[in-house]
């Protein structure tokens, strides 16, 4: 297995790294198609969940604890991708399957480069 990366000394995909900046070159000279691994693992991610304060959906179902009247509260932070490890293999099918908010489009976007993740290696 050959690793791939532009983001750190040891080849490993951080977070800022564009997705597009890595798939360049990955062909043979010759322009033959050659095969790769893809591995991540403990990838993790967050988002902050801030009152809404105002709307139909006030404070009566928000799951933000934020107190209109004091003004105490505040954004919350939810994990939203917790230690997720895996590996897509050639010549290989990979399903994701889970409920509703499992966090499946999180990681393949996390993934794919189109949105960051706050910790987690990824390799090619």
């Amino acid at each position: 297995m050959q690793t791939v990366g532009l983001g750190s000394p040891d080849g490993a995909i951080t977070s800022n790294t564009k997705m597009e900046s890595v798939l360049v070159g990955l062909g043979s000279p010759d322009g033959a198609m050659q095969e790769y691994t893809m591995r991540w693992s403990r990838m993790r991610k967050t988002v902050e969940i801030k009152p809404i304060e105002t709307g139909l959906i006030r404070s009566s179902i928000s799951s933000a604890k934020f107190d209109a009247k004091t003004g105490k509260g505040g954004a919350i932070e939810k994990v939203i991708l917790n230690n997720v490890s895996g590996a897509a293999f050639p010549s290989e099918v990979l399903a994701l399957m889970g409920p509703s908010g499992s966090g499946k489009t999180s990681l393949l976007n996390a993934l794919s480069g189109r949105s960051a993740y706050d910790f987690g290696v990824i390799t090619i």
